[in-house]
């Protein structure tokens, strides 16, 4: 969303706004797919853009982390 608003100098300057679904996955990378709202807003004359990531249902830390360990344990290790 951000990406194509930018990509038309016009929408910064005369301040518009965009809004619509995005992904975790898609801003930060990794393996969470996770979706996101994002909303956009030109700030005019500053030639830049606010964005505004809303996740409603962001897994817990701790929970990945434990999940992460949790395989880390079952993997097999041989020993040479």
């Amino acid at each position: 969303m951000t990406y194509r608003f930018n990509s038309d100098a016009a929408n910064v300057a005369r301040g518009d706004r965009a809004d619509g679904d995005a992904s975790l996955q898609g801003w930060f990378g990794g393996d969470l797919q996770t979706k996101l709202y994002e909303e956009v807003i030109g700030l005019g004359g500053y030639g830049k853009t606010l964005t505004i990531l809303t996740a409603s249902d962001l897994p817990d830390p701790e929970r990945i982390q434990e999940d992460e360990e949790l395989v880390e344990s079952w993997e097999p290790k041989f020993r040479r």
